[in-house]
This record gives C-alpha cells, sequence and structure tokens, in this order.
C-alpha cells in the first residue's frame, strides 16, 4: 500500500520504482469506466514522468465483472461482487466515493480525515480486489 497524502511527485516515483522490478506487471482496480488508469497517466504527465502504459496492464476488474461476471449480485460495486463470489466481508462503513470527498476536500484546503480510517478500507478494498481475482482465476 502506497500512502503519501501530501507528496503526490514522490508516491509516483515510489509506485515507478515498485513496478520496474517486475516482469510485465498488472495494475489491478476496479473502476468501471477506466477512472483509475486515466487519473493515474494524467498524474505522471503533471509530475514529468512517462506513462506507465509500455511498462503495465491495466485491468479495470470493474469493467470485467459487469462484462463477464454473471450472478445474483444487487449491483456490481467492489463489496458486492466481492461478497457474492467470495467469503470477503467489509468492515469500513466508508464507500469510494466518500474516500475521493474526502481526499478531494483536504487537498482542497479542507481539513485532513482521518488517515488510518481511509487506509483500512483501501487495505479491505484489496481484499475485496484480491477475492475476485482469485474467483475469477479459479473458475477459468
Amino acid at each position: 500500500q502506497f500512502f503519501e497524502p501530501d507528496d503526490e511527485e514522490q508516491l509516483l516515483a515510489d509506485l515507478r520504482s515498485f513496478v520496474a522490478d517486475y516482469d510485465d506487471p498488472t495494475l489491478i482496480y476496479y473502476g468501471g469506466n477506466n477512472f483509475d488508469e486515466t487519473r493515474l497517466e494524467q498524474s505522471l504527465s503533471t509530475h514529468g514522468f512517462e506513462s506507465l502504459k509500455s511498462h503495465v496492464t491495466y485491468w479495470d476488474l470493474g469493467i470485467y465483472a459487469q462484462q463477464e461476471l454473471f450472478g445474483d449480485f444487487p449491483d456490481y460495486r467492489l463489496g458486492s461482487v466481492a461478497t457474492n463470489v467470495s467469503d470477503w466481508t467489509p468492515t469500513s462503513d466508508l464507500d469510494g466515493f466518500l474516500v475521493g470527498l474526502l481526499y478531494t476536500q483536504y487537498k482542497n484546503g479542507g481539513s485532513e480525515p482521518e488517515w488510518d480510517n481511509l487506509k483500512q478500507y483501501n487495505r479491505e478494498d484489496l481484499q475485496a480486489l484480491n477475492s475476485i481475482t482469485e474467483f475469477i482465476t479459479n473458475t477459468k
């Protein structure tokens, strides 16, 4: 988990170093609209870094889930899919929209959010992503 709330340039440099250690790395995220890839590439460009597109494969698991997974899902949000394909259960009461809002407000001069709560939410997101990835891998 990369965490650097006030130094995006350093965060991006750390990410670039991390992916450089792997052959053909895949960055998996759950957006359903390529948002994470687009935002990451914009940030890299803003800070003068080369695009990662030639070094990594981006995989929006949200798009894959909507197109390929069929089940009794109430919706295709990350938590809904993860709880339906595995024994994963969330403990955080936050959601991605609220996390994004809190961080955006902070970056725009608002109050500092409870970082531990946001990092816990992020850890749960990673666990949910992993549970869906394992489900897909085991059913192919």
